[in-house]
């Protein structure tokens, strides 16, 4: 039995073995790291499930078409008439403090109405204060009929005041925190009324209740013009 021979050569790797593994370790390298950031970026495109909000805890109001009056309100006390006053009108008169950034549309003679609690008394403007007392100003409002039975000075009464008019306008409630002649993020409702989502809408002129929508809605939206604020990270939600 012969011994088997020894070639004397030594099994030494080729170097084009060492950059073919080289190779593949880097395109291994680079496929993972492309696959992380590829996924990473699906990811943030992946948007939150819209929250479930009970549609009983929300107002909804509808987008209408026509004219829009334009009031302003202010809170008070009934007081008794100026001298002046008294000798035609024994009445008491409602003193409201308006806020100074609307009390410039106030005009005397306006038509106004003053909320006892008691009931709602038509009236009118009868003087606008010069001076600004933390942030207001006072407006003297006399009503145009009795009071209710039993009203005494001092009560603390409402009172809103038409001071304009837009004759053909498209508006809605006034979403909560709302400003005029501004641009608002609001939830739109779909037509089925389940789901809403933020859309954003420029504001135009705005009363004490309404608001003119000058862009981004038309009549017969519905929207949700209660506080969302809990809602600020989410474009779409569920109505149940």
């Amino acid at each position: 039995m012969n011994p088997k021979r020894s070639t004397g050569v030594l099994d030494i790797p080729r170097p084009s073995n060492r950059r073919q593994r080289r190779n593949r370790r880097i395109i291994y390298s680079v496929g993972g790291l492309l696959l992380i950031v590829f996924i990473t970026y699906i990811l943030s495109r992946l948007k939150p499930a819209a929250p479930i909000v009970d549609k009983a805890t929300v107002w909804i109001d509808t987008v209408k078409k026509g004219p829009m009056l334009i009031e302003v309100r202010g809170t008070g006390v009934l007081v008794p008439p100026t001298k002046r006053a008294r000798a035609g009108n024994k009445s008491m008169q409602a003193q409201l403090k308006i806020p100074e950034a609307v009390a410039k549309d106030v005009k005397a003679g306006q038509l106004a109405s003053v909320d006892t609690h008691e009931g709602i008394v038509p009236g009118h403007v009868v003087r606008v204060g010069t001076a600004v007392v933390e942030g207001a100003v006072t407006v003297d409002v006399r009503p145009d009929g009795p009071l209710p039975k039993g009203t005494s000075p001092d009560v603390s009464v409402d009172g809103t005041i038409e001071t304009g008019k837009v004759k053909e306008a498209i508006y809605v409630g006034r979403p909560v925190f709302s400003q005029p002649n501004s641009t608002v993020q609001i939830f739109k409702l779909d037509e089925d009324g389940k789901r809403a989502n933020r859309v954003p809408v420029k504001l135009g002129p705005a009363s004490a209740n309404s608001v003119e929508i000058l862009s981004g809605l038309q009549p017969g939206d519905k929207i949700i013009i209660s506080d969302m604020s809990a809602w600020d990270s989410f474009d779409r939600i569920r109505l149940e």
